[in-house]
């Protein structure tokens, strides 16, 4: 049996999180700190629903989901948004396989039986190859409810067994830009995960990304001052657990490229890259990984 409970999101459950995403599936999206950070500044209107094990001594976390109440529209009703904040790119909840068929339908009741949330529930970008899915059409199945799918795509990943090309075009290709890059002076890749280190490379990234077309055309995160203060705290929070890092590439101590990643359980996500317009013409040309096993 388990119980549901519905709080705002606080670095105090940090612990039983970090037992949680050992036993389940990851979505680092859903950190306590990455949610905190969105509510400290005022970023999203976030809520997550904790579903603890009846009984357990200690108290024991087997699932959590933080939705976002949002509004689409002035004058529409608010609704449930399963992705908690912009720049979330994966909303499923992170749930103990073994308490899934228990969790599921208890988070649901949760939802129905607190008048203070909307009844109508978004899940854009949900993993539908975690155990939770399955659980969750099974329970819209039972009370006879039809979901409205708008859009199915890949994610591309990678893990040590699959995904790496280790021969072909595209190591040709990555073999080719290397060559080039040496041939311009010292080449190095450098992937600090101490706070201060991912504090000073995520300023690196943000002012590549500035300089690049997406400071043009107003989207990069320094176009928008309510942005930039979101993403700041977003990874100065993962940071302060390494659950954050920028990796530069520098030719001669110079950066030309940074990705900003974060990790999760055994998963590393590749969340935003930026890079020197100046060394376009070596830009890997291969489809980027969004996620894979971390080393």
């Amino acid at each position: 049996m388990v119980s549901v409970t519905i709080d705002s999101p606080n670095l105090a459950i940090a612990p039983y999180w970090d037992d949680l995403v050992r036993r389940s599936s990851s979505n680092v999206f859903m950190h306590p700190a990455a949610l905190t950070a969105a509510c400290e500044t005022g970023f999203a209107d976030v809520r997550i629903m904790l579903a603890w094990e009846q009984g357990a001594e200690p108290r024991r976390l087997v699932g959590a989901w933080a939705l976002q109440l949002r509004k689409v529209a002035p004058f529409w009703p608010a609704l449930l948004e399963a992705l908690p904040y912009k720049y979330a790119f994966l909303s499923s909840p992170v749930i103990d396989p073994a308490f899934v068929d228990e969790v599921i339908p208890a988070f649901f009741a949760a939802i129905e039986h607190n008048s203070s949330l909307p009844n109508v529930l978004s899940m854009r970008s949900f993993d539908a190859e975690c155990p939770s899915y399955p659980a969750i059409l099974k329970l819209l199945g039972e009370r006879g409810i039809v979901p409205l799918v708008l859009a199915e795509h890949a994610r591309p990943f990678v893990t040590r067994e699959f995904g790496v090309k280790r021969s072909g075009s595209t190591r040709k290709k990555l073999r080719q830009d290397w060559n080039r890059l040496t041939s311009l002076g010292a080449v190095e890749v450098l992937n600090d995960r101490t706070p201060e280190g991912v504090g000073q490379a995520f300023e690196t990234f943000l002012a590549l990304e500035k300089a690049s077309w997406k400071g043009a055309q107003g989207t990069a995160l320094l176009s928008d001052s309510r942005d930039a203060a979101f993403v700041r705290k977003l990874l100065q929070q993962l940071a302060a657990g390494q659950d954050a890092s920028v990796a530069l590439l520098r030719v001669n101590g110079e950066a030309v490229a940074a990705q900003v990643l974060m990790y999760c359980g055994t998963t590393a996500y590749t969340w935003k890259t930026a890079f020197d317009a100046n060394y376009r013409c070596m830009k890997q040309n291969a489809r980027r990984p969004w996620s894979g096993s971390s080393a």
